[in-house]
């Protein structure tokens, strides 16, 4: 008896080919930040400044060498009108060892500059850029992750051409729970690695906590620690 044979008619590799890219679209359409959640962050980003540039906090600065802590600020810090951090240096202390007397000294260490612009260049990435972050959307330059209460971005060319940037936002606050970015400074082999956490004061409002700048090739670290905001 002979077998029946099951002709495959012929559109059928068309229609798994159309399938497949179909599957593709929708996945990458999963992939992408929805107009609502998109709306949400702005917006929480936008308040969430306008409440913090009321405060006054204390901002510690430990410069480390090689992981040896050779210089230390306090400073008060603040949000001005413009939207960019400023600081005032309240005591300072050099020197070579973990512990510090603070005093009230001005003179700043030879590597105050390079941790001030250190300091300048990580602000760009622990503060949100709504029109950055809308022109990568649209742009394809995000992908979206979405998992235990999270959103998690990853961004390329956020502040400057090859960088990266990793966003992790609160689903339901929208705002920023932790960030990680690779960058540079003036040349791209001045390598530079960000990483930041926040907290919430009793209000809401949203602050970097705890932040490490470190500068890959200098084998020279920045820690900062925001605290007793008033």
């Amino acid at each position: 008896m002979d077998v029946p044979r099951i002709t495959i008619p012929n559109f059928s590799a068309a229609m798994i080919s159309l399938l497949l890219v179909l599957t593709a679209v929708v996945d990458a359409a999963q992939s992408r930040l929805t107009k609502e959640e998109l709306a949400a962050i702005e917006s929480a980003a936008s308040t969430n400044q306008s409440k913090l540039s009321h405060y006054t906090w204390q901002e510690i600065q430990f410069i480390l060498i090689n992981d040896k802590a050779v210089d230390y600020r306090l400073y008060s810090a603040k949000i001005r009108a413009d939207g960019k951090y400023h600081r005032n240096l309240v005591t300072e202390h050099t020197g070579h060892t973990a512990t510090f007397e603070p005093n009230t000294k001005e003179q700043l260490s030879q590597y105050g500059p390079y941790a001030q612009r250190l300091y300048e260049l990580a602000n760009q990435y622990t503060s949100l850029n709504s029109g950055r972050l809308s022109q990568g959307d649209s742009g394809g330059e995000i992908a979206v992750l979405r998992d235990k209460g999270l959103i998690k971005l990853t961004i390329m060319n956020y502040s400057t051409p090859g960088d990266s940037l990793v966003m992790n936002i609160d689903q339901h606050t929208h705002h920023l729970v932790s960030v990680q970015a690779k960058s540079h400074l003036t040349e791209p082999q001045d390598a530079v690695t960000i990483k930041a956490e926040f907290a919430e004061l009793p209000d809401g409002t949203n602050h970097v906590a705890n932040a490490e700048i470190d500068s890959v090739g200098r084998h020279l670290t920045v820690k900062l620690r925001n605290w007793s905001y008033q």
